[in-house]
């Protein structure tokens, strides 16, 4: 899942079937809840090297990172 703030509106997003991100209300709503939840926030950055890090183990092969 993850929040995005765009033009002060926020967008709550997860990834579907189709491994693509479509809206959800299941991100929990204030950030201590968050918190408390043991989520952290990464910034734009930060969650592409985990998604990498992530599809260099399931595929085996490194990802190109240009």
């Amino acid at each position: 899942m993850r929040r995005r703030v765009v033009r002060g509106g926020r967008h709550d997003e997860v990834f579907g079937p189709d491994l693509r991100r479509e809206p959800t209300n299941r991100l929990l709503e204030t950030e201590e809840a968050i918190a408390s939840a043991g989520l952290v926030p990464l910034d734009e950055i930060a969650a592409a090297e985990l998604l990498g890090a992530a599809v260099d183990r399931c595929t085996g092969r490194p990802v190109s990172r240009s």
